[in-house]
């Protein structure tokens, strides 16, 4: 069984102070981070992901979690699982 989730990756800053989105996947007894292409700053991330967003934050936010409810089905789906399958 694996743990996927999205996570703003503070360890490294892009220049204009934002972080990545990388989806997160915890399998094997190994941690990984995929990035996603998409940046956020921390405030942006607590609007969209620790409040109830509204308008275009609620349609990224919905983006996101049909990004991530497609990789915990795409997990589910293999019988053993491989990275770079994945």
């Amino acid at each position: 069984m694996a743990t996927i989730k999205l996570i703003l990756d503070k360890r490294t800053q892009n220049k204009d102070k934002t972080f990545p989105i990388r989806l997160y996947v915890y399998a094997n007894h190994k941690p990984s981070f995929i990035n996603l292409g998409a940046s956020l700053s921390e405030k942006e991330y607590k609007e969209i992901f620790e409040k109830t967003p509204t308008g275009k934050r609620l349609e990224y936010r919905r983006s996101f979690e049909t990004f991530v409810n497609k990789a915990i089905d795409l997990h589910k789906s293999m019988i053993d699982f491989d990275l770079n399958e994945f």
